[in-house]
Order: structure tokens, then C-alpha cells, then sequence
């Protein structure tokens, strides 16, 4: 284990050193341009490269907001335990590398069993609540005294995991009430639960790293492969053998759980801390999940919306605000989704959208609102759409957008940020991806970016980089 007295000792003259001394601290985040001095997830990031737990996606970026994958923990756990060899063997076939020798030591130590009897899925992603569960595994299965403080945890396997991790500070959740046990885990947030399992002792940060360069000799941008995109395989529904029908819902409990449903009509959410999961809308009214705007902690997941060609059916896939969505799949809607106040819209899907003359049809909208992230996702629009993704404030301030990692194509302009009637700010736009030539006017709007605002590592499909 890494908490010995002598690691922590030397990290803490390392810390007094970086202090003391003019020149950038021997121990930089690697030079990880995108794990800033401020990012709460930062000292935990230095204290995996102090460590040797991490070399980062590339030598300049950690990919903080990438999702871990089960083979990237497994060697992440496997290094925190001082990289044991063990003499077993394990029954996993689809498994090399570094990563067979990290779970020959996860099964070896009890703390995996796979997805199959021959399989470990290194390359499948993990859940907040399936970290959880391997944190709780290796501490060796403490019990926990104190209550749960969040309501989102409904699972049996959950409970315990995330009631010791809460007591033990490992995690403060998403809000003081939610933990949103079915999101996807970052490679930051994994870092972070990781360094307060070994105690979160205070870690010098470089504050300057340089910007996360993508770039190659050439000068191109690296593009991920189509297969890396949400699409068919990855979003919507995970098992349609299970769904049950059922017409419109408005969903007036809180905690309510709506799953494994095949919906003709809507959702309404009329309530706090509401999880939709493995439902199928045929969207018939205007909306196929309505969010209330006086609700909090709505959370959805593997869910497929198709709307119709008559303008009085979907006219936008989910509206409007304070919830969390992943692995969506929207279709033949007029809008796939707005995104108000505290929404999180992630690695998604919306494509084959209604192409009426009069829907001014936008993948994404937002028309005002704050703490707004859109990341991972697959935005197909035609080019004689409004626009992909549609940022303006227009009754709202627009402020604090994170647009990240998403590939984008159609509209007019793919990429539509605008004030209209009130005031943007700190719209940050960084490693997205923009097919190139699939919009009518442009990738996206010439007017300068709004104050506060950044733009990093956007770039065609080609690789060519994208400037501002």
C-alpha cells in the first residue's frame, strides 16, 4: 500500500520544496495541459504521477473527463499496490498487455469476477456505482455506521459501498442529496475517490502545464474512429426483450425509479431525484421526457426517443433543465434536447431528425441557463437544420458551458453561439470534431467568442485544426 510513513514524508518535502524554489516543481502534472491549477480533480492527478499511477491518455493530456475503463482500473489498482505478480491465473480470454497482468492480481485478490465466465471487458466503462463497489471490495468490505445521505442510491449491491465511502470522505457525490450511481465515472473522478482512499494528503501542483497538445509533426489532430462515436450499439435502450407498455406518465414521487417501459406518449418528471432508465418513448405529444423546471436530480439513462413527422409529435426529445442524461438515442424530433440550468447531456446519440421547413431544427439547444455540460456526443443534423448545437440567450443568461468532446456535423452553422436578449460567458468549446463540408454556412458562427470564453483542440475530421 502506498500510505507508508516514508512515502508520506516524502511527499511532503517534496511539497515544501516546490514551495520554496523559483523553478516549476519537479513534480508537474506530467505537463497535462488539461488538468488545470484550479480543477478540483488536480491534486489528485499530480499525486498519480508522483506515484507512477498514470502516464495520462498522451504525454500531455490525462483526458480528466474521459470515462475510466474496467482495464485502465484494474492497472491503476494494480500499480497502487506496488504492481504485485502473482502466480495464478484467471479465466478471462480478451485481456493483454499490462492490463493481464493488473487482473491476474484483481482476480488473485478476490476483487473481480469479470463480465463472463471467460471475459473481463477491459474496454467497457464503469458507473459510479460499479466504482464503488471495487473501492469497497479492495478496503476488504467495511461496514459503514452512519446514514446514507443520498437518495439516488436504491440498489442493494450500492448501499453499502457508497454509504462507506460517503462516511470515509471519499466521495461528497453530485450534490449533498445525490451520487448518481448509474453515470459514467471519469478518469478525474476515479483519481480523485483514489487519492482520498489513501488519505488525500496535500500534493504541490503545477499550475502552468502547457496546453493539452492533440498535435502531431504534421500538424494535424488526431481523429478518433467513427466506432468511437455514440451510436446504434452504444445509446438507447440496453435490453427491449424486458419492456413492458405503458401509456403516459407523470412521475409525482420522489425517488421514483421508471424502468424497463415501452411508453406511447410521455414522461412528465414532477418531482425531485426521479431515475428513468431502459425506457423506449414513442414520443405522440410534445415532449418525450419533460423535465419540470422546479424539479432537481432527474437522472436518465439508456433511453431511446423517437418522435414522428407531424408537428404536434416531439417537438423536442427532453426539455428543460436540472437533469443529468447519457447514452441517449433521439430521433425524428423536431429538437433533440434543451439544456437549461445544471443539465448534463452525455455521450448521446441524436440523428434522422424531423426535417419540416418550419421545426428550425437545432441537435442541441440551449437558451439560456448555467452549469451546462455537453460532452461524448454524436450530433447528426442535415445542413439545412438550424444548427447541431444552438448556445444564445434568449430570456436567460448563458453562463458556464462546457462543450467537449463531441462530434458535430449539419445545420447552418454547426456550432451556433450567439447573445441575443441577454448575456453569455465562459462558454468553453475544446476537442470537438466537426465533419467537415456537412453545414450550409459554416462550422461555426464568426462572432467572437464571448468573454471568458475558451476554445481549444477543435478540429475537422480530417485532422485539420479548426481556429478561432
Amino acid at each position: 500500500m502506498l500510505r507508508l510513513v516514508s512515502k508520506t514524508l516524502s511527499r511532503l518535502l517534496i511539497a515544501l520544496m516546490a514551495m520554496l524554489v523559483a523553478a516549476p516543481a519537479a513534480y508537474a502534472v506530467s505537463g497535462f495541459g488539461d488538468v488545470e491549477g484550479d480543477d478540483y480533480f488536480a491534486q489528485s492527478v499530480q499525486w498519480m504521477v508522483d506515484n507512477n499511477l498514470t502516464v495520462g491518455v498522451s504525454p500531455t493530456c490525462f483526458g480528466p473527463h474521459q470515462p475510466v475503463t474496467r482495464g485502465q482500473v484494474a492497472i491503476f489498482l494494480w500499480r497502487y499496490e506496488g504492481r504485485k505478480i502473482v502466480s495464478g491465473d484467471h479465466p478471462f480470454n480478451d485481456v493483454s498487455g499490462e492490463v493481464d497482468t493488473a487482473v491476474r492480481w484483481m482476480y488473485d485478490a478476490g476483487l473481480t469476477n469479470g463480465t463472463s465466465a471467460t471475459t473481463y471487458s477491459p474496454n467497457d466503462i464503469l458507473t459510479r456505482g460499479q466504482a464503488a463497489a471495487i473501492f469497497h471490495r479492495h478496503a476488504g468490505s467495511p461496514s459503514a455506521s452512519e446514514p446514507l445521505p443520498f437518495t439516488d442510491v436504491v440498489r442493494p449491491w450500492q448501499i453499502e459501498p457508497i454509504r462507506w465511502m460517503a462516511e470515509n470522505g471519499i466521495t461528497t457525490g453530485t450534490s449533498p442529496t445525490t451520487f448518481s450511481p448509474e453515470a459514467t465515472v471519469t478518469r478525474a473522478q476515479f483519481a480523485t475517490f483514489l487519492w482520498r482512499r489513501d488519505g488525500s494528503d496535500p500534493v504541490a501542483v503545477d499550475a502552468d502545464s502547457p496546453y493539452c497538445a492533440y498535435g502531431t509533426p504534421s500538424g494535424l489532430l488526431p481523429v478518433p474512429p467513427d466506432s468511437h462515436w455514440p451510436g446504434p450499439d452504444t445509446t438507447g435502450v440496453v435490453n427491449a426483450s424486458i419492456l413492458q407498455d405503458s401509456g403516459s406518465i407523470d412521475v409525482t414521487q420522489d425517488g421514483a425509479v421508471i424502468e424497463n417501459l415501452r411508453v406511447t406518449g410521455s414522461i412528465t418528471v414532477s418531482a425531485d431525484n426521479v431515475t428513468i432508465r431502459n425506457v423506449y418513448i414513442d414520443a405522440t405529444s410534445l415532449y418525450g421526457i419533460h423535465v419540470r423546471k422546479d424539479t432537481r436530480g432527474t437522472q436518465i439513462s439508456d433511453v431511446t426517443i423517437v418522435g414522428g413527422n407531424v408537428e404536434d409529435k416531439c417537438d423536442v426529445g427532453i426539455v428543460f433543465g436540472y437533469y443529468e442524461a447519457r447514452r441517449i438515442d433521439i430521433s425524428r424530433c423536431g429538437d433533440g434536447v434543451r439544456a437549461g440550468t445544471s443539465t448534463v447531456f452525455e455521450d448521446s446519440w441524436i440523428h434522422d431528425m424531423r426535417d419540416d421547413a418550419d421545426d428550425h431544427s437545432d441537435g442541441v439547444q440551449s437558451p439560456g441557463g448555467s452549469n451546462i455540460v455537453i460532452r461524448g456526443n454524436n450530433i447528426e443534423m442535415s445542413p439545412f437544420m438550424t444548427s447541431a448545437m444552438l448556445l444564445h440567450a434568449n430570456g436567460w443568461d448563458l453562463v458556464n458551458v462546457l462543450v467537449e468532446d463531441n462530434r458535430v456535423m449539419g445545420g447552418g452553422y454547426s456550432i451556433n453561439i450567439k447573445e441575443r436578449t441577454d448575456d453569455v460567458e465562459n462558454v468553453i468549446v475544446r476537442n470537438n470534431v466537426w465533419v467537415r463540408d456537412s453545414y450550409n454556412f459554416g462550422p461555426i458562427t464568426g462572432d467572437a467568442l464571448p468573454t471568458g470564453s475558451a476554445w481549444s483542440g477543435n478540429r475537422f475530421d480530417d485532422g485539420v485544426p479548426i481556429e478561432r
